[in-house]
């Protein structure tokens, strides 16, 4: 059987954004899970966050 996942990045975004990604994945049945990208400050530019 194959499975798909969402994965959002936290560089640029809010957590209230990303909350609402995950819960209407959550909703759908073909993602089994959910990943979040390691790295909590941007890897390019610009370098400043949301």
């Amino acid at each position: 059987m194959v499975e798909f996942a969402v994965k959002t990045p936290p560089q640029h975004a809010e957590w209230g954004a990303m909350l609402d990604m995950w819960k209407a994945a959550d909703q759908m049945d073909v993602f089994a899970e959910a990943w979040n990208f390691d790295h909590f400050y941007p890897l390019a530019d610009p370098k400043e966050g949301p």
